[in-house]
């Protein structure tokens, strides 16, 4: 995943990224925690 293109993360159990292009992908409960670290959240 291209971090530039995140528009916005979206609370959930895992979450959701919504990107630039509009399009919404699904993190995994499993993979949250690294990606909130990559991302500075």
């Amino acid at each position: 995943m291209n971090l530039n293109y995140i528009k916005r993360y979206i609370k959930g159990d895992g979450g959701q990224i919504e990107l630039q292009n509009g399009n919404f992908v699904d993190v995994s409960r499993r993979k949250k925690e690294a990606f909130l670290k990559a991302i500075g959240y």
